[in-house]
């Protein structure tokens, strides 16, 4: 059996859903890109995933209690993710902390979001390209002019489908880096925080991570103002900041875009 997925290598998710397929009775076999080949098995299988160095030789010193089902090298970063199971029962729930590799997982995420933006890219070149070369056929053979809107109808499916890919990735990224507290060379545009009936001056240590936070102004109404440079999203600043402030407190967000409120 074999299925395509647009897994981040290494992911929480791809790893829930191997272990989900392996409860099913189908192991791991290989992993070429997108596409995930699997073998049936009557054996009880849980899979753990683990970045390794190129340089690390994954075939000496294997525990007994670990199986290597599956190494796929990656380009960006060069990396190693090696995909290892075991049938050991003491492991089978044994409780297992992933954001370890949160940063190492984000550089991957990056990796594959850039591949397909550069698949798209090279999508549309192709095509203006072909779309010439097509235009000039059917003026050649006098086709009729429905013909024509075939060829950017192809074009146009396809790039939405790849900047979908894209998007579905970047998505991974942004909770990534608020994980991580790593923004590096991430686009932070500003968002304009509002806190309004505020007893006193709000403590935003704990939120720091966010991002740049430069404070704007305050009233006498108990309102207080911020700048928030971060690659957050308006619902994850709410979603950060209610606990640091009282239940009648408002959060207003006015993001970068000059929506308001949202």
């Amino acid at each position: 059996m074999w299925r395509y997925r647009n897994f981040i290598k290494g992911s929480e998710a791809e790893l829930k859903w191997l272990n989900q397929l392996a409860k099913r009775g189908w192991l791991l076999k290989q992993v070429r890109g997108s596409r995930y080949d699997f073998v049936a098995t009557t054996d009880h299988y849980r899979l753990f995933t683990e970045y390794v160095p190129v340089d690390v030789d994954t075939t000496v010193g294997t525990s007994q209690l670990f199986k290597v089902l599956a190494i796929v090298t990656l380009k960006k970063p060069v990396i190693q993710v090696v995909y290892s199971g075991t049938t050991a029962p003491e492991l089978q729930s044994t409780p297992v902390d992933t954001t370890t590799d949160d940063q190492l997982r984000l550089k991957v995420a990056i990796g594959l979001r850039e591949r397909w933006l550069n698949l798209a890219n090279i999508w549309t070149l192709s095509w203006v390209v072909a779309l010439t070369l097509i235009i000039m056929l059917l003026v050649a053979l006098q086709a009729p002019p429905w013909t024509y809107s075939i060829g950017p109808w192809i074009w146009l499916l396809g790039t939405l489908w790849e900047l979908l890919k894209a998007h579905q990735v970047h998505r991974q990224v942004r909770q990534l880096r608020l994980r991580a507290r790593d923004n590096d060379g991430a686009w932070q545009p500003t968002m304009h925080v509002f806190l309004r009936h505020m007893p006193t001056t709000p403590d935003l240590k704990a939120v720091a991570d966010l991002g740049v936070w430069s404070f704007v102004g305050e009233d006498h109404k108990g309102t207080y103002w911020y700048d928030l440079r971060t690659p957050a999203s308006v619902d994850e600043i709410k979603q950060a900041l209610r606990p640091l402030v009282p239940p009648e407190a408002q959060i207003n967000v006015m993001s970068w875009l000059g929506l308001w409120p949202l």
